[in-house]
């Protein structure tokens, strides 16, 4: 190697592609848990946007990775400390480049020294691309479990399409009263009642609508029935 300088970025870069791919592991880690949590939330409690919420969060999970991998960068000492470690140098790398600015006695020597030796290893070994066989193995459980949780059938699914079929009666019914009030109002020859059975209408659509759900939709139509019998027009019953 030329300088210390040099000696840092090659281990600055041996330290990015390994941390990388450590990291890349990680993010698939976390996107695995934050779907089996999901995934084990919407079997708990009905959510008719499960899927909606699980890729939300992956970006959101992704991007955490990324933080902490460009946070957790070392620094030059730290580089230079690892590489003695896992090298067998000795804190020759450490102490050269701790005592980089210094013109003592035994300083060049020193220097000299690290730079011989880092020249016959190869540096890139301090920081070797892999996985952990434990980082690993989480993740495949994980990811099994994910895949197991899409293709097992959820029983929240049916009470989610009973709702949505029990709206879309609700809405049926509410259109219903919406046709008969517009057909009242278009009548050409309008009644003293007209008035009395629109507003019931109106107020049995409110409620038909509103209701958490259509038994109590049901029971809000028995007393618009005895409200429109109780309603008097001898010139046009059928209106009622």
């Amino acid at each position: 190697m030329s300088s210390l300088e040099a000696i840092v970025q090659e281990l600055r870069q041996s330290s990015a592609r390994s941390s990388a791919a450590r990291y890349a592991l990680h993010a698939v880690l976390a996107v695995a848990i934050w779907t089996v949590t999901v995934s084990l939330v919407a079997r708990l409690v009905p959510m008719e946007s499960t899927r909606t919420i699980a890729l939300a969060g992956v970006p959101v999970a992704a991007g955490a990775i990324v933080i902490a991998w460009i946070v957790a960068r070392p620094r030059p000492m730290g580089l230079m400390r690892t590489a003695d470690l896992r090298l067998d140098l000795r804190e020759r790398l450490s102490t050269a480049w701790e005592r980089r600015a210094e013109s003592g006695p035994l300083d060049e020597a020193l220097r000299h020294d690290a730079l011989e030796h880092a020249a016959r290893v190869e540096l890139s070994r301090a920081f070797p691309v892999g996985w952990r066989r434990g980082e690993v193995l989480v993740t495949a459980a994980v990811a099994m479990a994910v895949v197991a949780l899409t293709v097992l059938p959820n029983p929240m699914d049916q009470l989610i399409a009973q709702r949505r079929a029990d709206r879309t009666a609700q809405t049926h019914a509410a259109t219903v009263v919406q046709a008969a009030k517009n057909k009242l109002a278009a009548s050409a020859t309008p009644a003293p009642v007209d008035p009395q059975v629109q507003k019931i209408l109106q107020d049995t659509q409110a409620k038909i609508a509103s209701a958490p759900d259509p038994r109590t939709a049901l029971q809000s139509i028995t007393p618009a029935e005895k409200s429109l019998l109780s309603l008097s027009d001898p010139q046009t019953p059928a209106r009622v």
